[in-house]
């Protein structure tokens, strides 16, 4: 190797590294779901259920550069972050089955539901970098909102079957991940 390439050999474009160490999850829950025949063919559900996440992270962000004409040696340690963090939601389901008799089979229904998916921790960034401006270090849980209404069929001494469902979903803080300046993070819009 020639003296003018000798700078390349010890130099690199800087890169990131997420050190996730630690991460922790602990999630319960508490479920019940109550049934009522109202007639012999109307049948009422109703469910609740209470969740709580609790979440814990200990991570940094390690930027390794490297100048040109020096040795690969030049290392930059951001401090640890330690944070823990926790959502506590209730969510459920409501609705109706009833057997108006019009087939062999027959059964129509509607139902609400709205689920949840806890938040969590984004990556550690520098947030004084104007592609990370308004990166929260913790995204919000995700919420969607359910409606099925539907109707099922069976025909001809049980040869056949028929179902028809319809359904309409609305998120609240929908969660997105995109990749950002080579990290992913994750934003939260309604969808």
């Amino acid at each position: 190797v020639t003296a003018p390439f000798t700078p390349f050999l010890n130099s690199a474009p800087p890169y990131y590294i997420n050190a996730t160490p630690s991460a922790s999850l602990k999630s319960t829950a508490a479920f019940g779901e109550l049934y009522w025949d109202a007639t012999e063919t109307l049948k009422w559900t109703a469910g609740l259920r209470y969740t709580r996440d609790e979440k814990g992270v200990r991570d940094r962000q390690m930027l390794f550069s490297v100048p040109v004409g020096t040795p690969p040696t030049a290392t930059v340690f951001n401090e640890f972050r330690e944070d823990e963090t926790t959502f506590n939601e209730f969510t459920g389901r409501f609705g109706f089955d009833v057997k108006p008799g019009w087939f062999d089979d027959s059964t129509l229904y509607a139902f609400y539901s709205r689920g949840y998916k806890a938040g969590g921790f984004n990556p550690p960034l520098d947030r004084s970098l104007p592609q990370f401006a308004g990166t929260p270090e913790v995204y919000d849980p995700e919420f969607v909102n359910a409606f099925e209404v539907g109707s099922k069929n069976v025909l001809a001494g049980g040869r056949a079957q028929a179902n028809l469902t319809a359904f309409y979903y609305q998120y609240d803080a929908l969660q997105v991940s995109k990749i950002v300046a080579r990290t992913s993070v994750n934003e939260n819009v309604d969808a």
